[in-house]
């Protein structure tokens, strides 16, 4: 070798237990927001057979599920969850938000 470049890593090159892990736990975020997903989709398409009492049931369930997604994405994928001063204080900006969508998809 020349120049003191390194050989390349090809793609048999193992990780580390500290990737695995962040692997794992990036797997397990985006497993949970395809299954709020999936759950919001469900509750939406079923909105239309719903009756009018089902149906603010259905749109706070929705919020909910919304504001979970929010959460993975803010602490798994911003890592905000190491960061748990500033997590909180973005967890109740996003309460608060998620809390007035709420209060006026029940008065509208």
């Amino acid at each position: 070798m020349t120049g003191g470049s390194q050989p390349h890593a090809g793609p048999t090159t193992g990780r580390g237990p500290q990737e695995r892990a962040e692997a794992r736990h990036l797997t397990r975020a985006w497993l949970a927001l395809l299954l709020f997903s999936a759950v919001s989709t469900a509750v939406a398409l079923a909105l239309p057979t719903l009756g009018p009492d089902w149906v603010r049931i259905a749109g706070i369930l929705i919020l909910v599920l919304a504001w979970l997604k929010a959460r993975v994405i803010l602490g798994r994928y911003l890592h905000l969850d190491r960061a748990p001063q500033i997590g909180r204080g973005f967890g109740l900006v996003l309460a608060l938000v998620m809390s007035l969508a709420a209060v006026l998809f029940l008065v509208a």
